[in-house]
């Protein structure tokens, strides 16, 4: 039987892949639209970083959140 910490661990590497997944059509989809063609670098480059801050502070928010001590 597998004891709880290694049953989380691994729940959690694939939960980490679940969000990926989803958000990889979306991304897909948008690589033939026309107004994304007309991008140039910096705004892409800002595009990107804007994502991540966000995807940052949503991730610690979630893990401080759910990763909270349960009283008991």
């Amino acid at each position: 039987m597998e004891t709880t910490a290694s049953a989380r661990k691994k729940w959690m590497s694939f939960a980490c892949l679940l969000p990926l997944a989803c958000a990889i059509p979306p991304i897909l989809n948008s690589l033939d639209n026309p107004a994304l063609k007309g991008l140039r670098g910096p705004d892409l480059l800002r595009l990107i970083a804007i994502g991540f801050a966000v995807g940052v502070s949503f991730s610690m928010f979630m893990t401080g959140f759910a990763g909270r001590p349960r009283s008991s």
